[in-house]
């Protein structure tokens, strides 16, 4: 069988439409929404969703339950970058602390 060295304007046409939301071309076409189509970003979304309804089904049933036996708060779902808030491992970088440029750059590159 004899390959074609060139295709088309009808079967680029045909590609183009049926290339996924990951591609260069759909993220230099739509560069406002394409981050919303790639599964990191729909993950994060999911994820965020999860929560919404777990906050919503927990003060729902907080508003119908006696004051006695209050429902427990719902965790964050577990991802990689919430890992640090179920591991109680708080970390603030920069909160009450005051550093000079020297002692930065002497931080941060080392050096003498």
């Amino acid at each position: 069988m004899d390959v074609p060295r060139t295709i088309g304007w009808g079967t680029a046409a045909l590609i183009q439409r049926n290339l996924s939301v990951d591609s260069q071309l759909f993220r230099v076409q739509y560069p406002e929404i394409w981050a919303y189509g790639t599964a990191p970003m729909r993950s994060k979304l999911l994820a965020d969703l999860i929560d919404v309804v777990s906050w919503t089904r927990y003060e729902n049933a907080l508003a119908h339950c006696d004051k006695s036996h209050k429902p427990k708060k719902p965790e964050p779902y577990p991802t990689p970058w919430n890992a640090h808030q179920r591991a109680g491992d708080s970390q603030t970088i920069g909160k009450g602390v005051r550093m000079t440029v020297e002692e930065f750059n002497q931080f941060y590159y080392g050096g003498d």
